[in-house]
Order: structure tokens, then C-alpha cells, then sequence
């Protein structure tokens, strides 16, 4: 008899008007938050966050908000470089920028082929990789730092830290605009101005519950905008790998058939070459036995053809015309009758 008494008084306390009072703030702040919470999650770009906060306190966010998106931004930028450099490290190289040419000693001539010589110049290449892997491997602890320093500033408590202060410092000038009357009743009989009298201003506690919400909801809004521009990030990063994914099929196949190509054109020259050394050398003709060819071919050959020929001028006109007269009479001595005895 007691439980059943228990259980109905229970019943009648959860439909009595004061629970049902006490319950439905309670409900209407749940809903509230969670109406918010979907607000600010189906937000898709930082744009859209910052739009999505309360009208008053959008300008003062927006600078914050910005920052923060380059915050993520640079992380994923350091933690793109950390694995690059770590996958080199694990291939035993250093990243290009990083890479320093070993020092060249001059050796003598006599010296340059010594053993000694030799093994000199290995020390100075195996100091000169270590020093490359040691300078690889601090400039990589530094870029891990870094990342640990800006993983840092995306936390709980820096991000609240780096928002609050311009959210409540606005509050001050938007509590001071929306002011609302505060009015006192005239108690008896209706005066000419109406039973109602202005007896100052106050505060809105609707103002007061919009800055206590945002104040509530600024660790979503800031995780919605790291949220947002890590996706941003992966999907750079990932069609970047891609073309350098394209870029390498790419070379690899080109490769062969340039390797392929050049293989073949040595293959055909060596060939030729060998034809070559292989053809019958032609005889030239031995000009010693035929004395009439080499004098007829030396008078209308000339013997240098390289040789540029003499510029006709009047003095070799004149020495011309004085061979022909002289020529002219020596043959005409040997005419007419001899000479009586």
C-alpha cells in the first residue's frame, strides 16, 4: 500500500504545475543549444561560421577566426613537412635545399694517384654526409616543435583565451544599445497620462542571454573552423599527390622510351661505322705511267683549288702581251731563205 501511495504522489508531483514550470526552461535551453549546435555544424566554410554568429559580434570575431584558419593552415603546412623530411631521412638522403657539395682538395699530380689520396677524399665525403645527416635531423626536431607549438594554440583554453576578450569587450557597447523602459504602475484611479509612468531604462536580459550563449558556444565555433580548414588542407595535400603520383608515371614511361630511342641510334651508328671500315677503299689513279694525262690534266686542272686566283690587273695584261710578242718572234726567225754564203 506505501509503494503504490509512494509511486501516485510521484505521479501527481510530475503533473503539478510547478514541475512542469521548473521543467520547460530546462527543456527550452536544451533545444536552444542543441539549435545552435546544428547551426554552427553545417557551417562549410569559415565564411559561413562567422556569418552564423550573432549579428553583433561578427566583426569583432572575424579578425580572430582568421587568425586561427591560418593557425590550422601552418600546422598542416609543418606536419606536410615533417613527413617529407622523415621519409627522406628513412631513405638516407636530405631534402634538396639542404644539400651541400663535399670540398674538392687539389692534389698533386704525383700525389693524386696515391692510395692516400684516396682515402682522403673519402673522409672528407663521409664528414661532409654526416654533417648533412646531423643538420637534417635538427632542422627536423625543429619543425616537430613547431607543430607541438601551433598544436598548442589550437587547444580549449588558448582558443577561448584568443576569442573572449574581443567577445566581451563588445559586449559593453551592445548592452548600452539595446536598452529597454523600465515603466511603474500608478496604483487607484487612471490619471491623464495613463496609469503607466517611465521610471527609467535598463538592461535587456535578452542581450545579456545572447553573450552568455556566445560566450558558451565559442569552443564549437572555433573547433567547426579547425574542422574546416583541416579539410581544406587534406584535399590540397591529396591532389597534390596525385599529379606528383601522374608526374611520376609520367617520367618513368617517357624514360624507357627515351632510353629505348637512344639505344637505337648508337645501335645504327656503330653499324654504319662498321659499314664503313668495311667498304672496298677506291683506287686512285697513278698518274707516274701516263706522263700526258698528268701534264694535260696539270695545265687544266689547277693544283690548289683552294687557292684563290690572281686578280686581272693592267700590269699582268701588259706582261701577257709582251710574252705573246716575243713568242711571235721567235717563230719568225726560223722562216724566209737562208742567208747566201
Amino acid at each position: 500500500m506505501s509503494s503504490s501511495t509512494g509511486a501516485y504522489a510521484s505521479f501527481q508531483r510530475a503533473l503539478s504545475p510547478h514541475t512542469l514550470a521548473v521543467t520547460q526552461p530546462v527543456e527550452d535551453v536544451k533545444s536552444a543549444q542543441a539549435s545552435r549546435y546544428y547551426v554552427y555544424i553545417g557551417c562549410n566554410s569559415v565564411n559561413d561560421v562567422i556569418d552564423a554568429v550573432p549579428a553583433d559580434y561578427r566583426d569583432c570575431l572575424r579578425e580572430p577566426l582568421k587568425a586561427l584558419a591560418a593557425t590550422v593552415s601552418r600546422l598542416a603546412a609543418t606536419r606536410s613537412t615533417i613527413a617529407k623530411w622523415e621519409a627522406l631521412k628513412d631513405a638516407g638522403q636530405v631534402p634538396p635545399h639542404m644539400r651541400v657539395k663535399p670540398l674538392e682538395v687539389q692534389f698533386t699530380k704525383d700525389f693524386a694517384g696515391d692510395a692516400r689520396a684516396a682515402e682522403a677524399t673519402r673522409n672528407i665525403v663521409e664528414a661532409n654526409r654526416k654533417y648533412q645527416d646531423s643538420v637534417r635531423d635538427l632542422a627536423l626536431e625543429a619543425k616537430r616543435i613547431e607543430a607541438r607549438f601551433l598544436q598548442e594554440a589550437t587547444d580549449n583554453e588558448p582558443l577561448f583565451k584568443l576569442l573572449s576578450p574581443s567577445v566581451i569587450a563588445a559586449f559593453a557597447d551592445v548592452k548600452s544599445r539595446y536598452m529597454r523602459p523600465r515603466f511603474d504602475e500608478v496604483m487607484g484611479e487612471p490619471t491623464a497620462a495613463g496609469n503607466i509612468e517611465l521610471a527609467g531604462w535598463e538592461s535587456d536580459p535578452e542581450v545579456e542571454k545572447v553573450w552568455k550563449n556566445l560566450l558558451k558556444d565559442l569552443p564549437l565555433i572555433a573547433r567547426r573552423v579547425i574542422t574546416i580548414v583541416e579539410q581544406i588542407e587534406r584535399q590540397k595535400a591529396s591532389k597534390v599527390a596525385k599529379k606528383r603520383d601522374l608526374a611520376d608515371t609520367a617520367t618513368v614511361e617517357m624514360g624507357d622510351i627515351t632510353a629505348e630511342s637512344i639505344q637505337k641510334m648508337v645501335q645504327k651508328h656503330l653499324e654504319a661505322e662498321r659499314k664503313k671500315q668495311e667498304a672496298p677503299k677506291k683506287k686512285l689513279p697513278n698518274f707516274k705511267k701516263d706522263g700526258k694525262n698528268r701534264s694535260s690534266s696539270s695545265k687544266t686542272a689547277r693544283s690548289d683549288p683552294n687557292k684563290p686566283m690572281k686578280a686581272w690587273t693592267a700590269k699582268t695584261a701588259q706582261k701577257k702581251k709582251a710574252a705573246t710578242s716575243k713568242k711571235n718572234t721567235s717563230k719568225g726567225k726560223g722562216k724566209g731563205k737562208a742567208p747566201a754564203k
